[in-house]
C-alpha cells in the first residue's frame, strides 16, 4: 500500500525503550517541522523472549502515520506488526543499528507479516542511511528531514568557514560534526567527521555485522565521511553554492 500524503503533516509513534531511543526522540524533538506530531510509547527493559501473548506487552499507542521502532530488544521488533495495528499506522521504520536487537532472521519475518498486512516498511542499517527514495510518502516525509546526512560547505580558498545542516542524521551526530569541521583544512574534514562520528557517540554496534563485512558504527562512520567529502566537492565546483576566497 502506498500512501499519499498531501500535505507536510506527519505523526510519529516512537517505540522506546532506553537512552539509544531517547536520544534520537529528543534530537528529533528539538527540530521537528511545523505540522509534525511526535509521541513516545516507553517500553518495560525486560522483556519475554519469545512472547506467548504478545497484547499483554504493547503498551496503547496513538494513532499515527508512522511507527519509528527504536527498541533494545529483538522483542520490540517481533511485536511491530501487532503494534502497527493496534496504532492504525501504515508505514514502518526499524533501523537496524544492532543485530542483537533486530536480528536478519526476525527481519524476514517481520516483513512478511507487515507486508501481508499492507503496511510499507524499511529496515535501515544502520539509521543514519535512511534515505529519500522510497514510494511510500510518510516514510519518504520523514526521510527528508531525518536520514542520510546532507551539509551545504563553504569554503574559504581551502579551509572551512561554514557548514550547514541540511538534512541531519536522526541521532544528531550531523549538528555535533557541522560544528567542528569549521576551521579546517578542506582536506583534514572527512577523515575528523568520520571520527567525531564515533564520538558522538554513535551508538550503533560495534561487533562485526553479518553478512556485511564491517561494523555498523564504522559504516555510520563511512557515510558521515562520504557526505563531507562529496559537500567539499560541490563547494569546490557548483556555481550555486557560494566559495570565499
Amino acid at each position: 500500500m502506498i500512501c499519499m500524503v498531501t500535505n507536510r503533516k506527519l505523526s510519529v509513534c516512537a517505540l522506546v525503550q532506553g537512552f539509544y531511543g531517547y536520544r534520537i526522540v529528543s534530537n528529533i524533538k528539538g527540530r521537528t517541522p511545523e505540522g509534525w506530531n511526535l509521541e513516545v510509547c516507553e517500553f518495560t527493559n525486560k522483556l519475554p523472549d519469545p512472547v506467548d501473548d504478545p497484547r499483554s506487552l504493547i503498551p496503547k499507542p496513538p494513532h499515527c502515520d508512522l511507527i519509528l521502532s527504536l527498541g533494545e530488544h529483538p522483542t520490540i521488533a517481533a511485536l511491530l506488526p501487532e503494534i502497527t495495528q493496534a496504532a492504525a499506522a501504515s508505514s514502518v521504520i526499524c533501523p537496524v543499528d544492532n543485530h542483537d536487537w533486530v536480528p536478519l532472521g526476525l527481519i524476514k519475518q517481520v516483513s512478511e507479516r507487515l507486508s501481508d498486512l499492507g503496511v510499507a516498511y524499511v529496515f535501515p542499517k544502520p539509521l543514519c542511511s535512511l534515505q529519500d527514495n522510497v514510494d511510500d510518502d510518510y516514510i519518504r516525509l520523514f526521510a527528508e528531514k531525518f536520514g542520510r546526512p546532507r551539509l551545504r560547505i563553504i569554503l574559504n580558498g581551502k579551509v572551512i568557514s561554514r557548514v550547514d545542516v541540511l538534512r541531519s542524521s536522526p541521532c544528531g551526530a550531523t549538528y555535533f560534526v557541522a560544528e567542528r569541521l569549521v576551521g579546517l583544512k578542506a582536506y583534514e574534514a572527512a577523515l575528523r567527521a568520520g571520527l567525531l562520528t564515533q564520538l558522538y557517540p554513535c551508538l550503533a554496534s560495534k561487533a562485526e555485522a553479518l553478512n556485511y563485512g564491517r561494523s555498523l558504527i564504522n559504516e555510520a562512520a563511512r557515510i558521515m565521511s562520504r557526505t563531507v567529502e562529496e559537500s567539499i566537492l560541490k563547494a569546490g565546483l557548483s556555481s550555486d553554492v557560494e566559495v570565499q576566497g
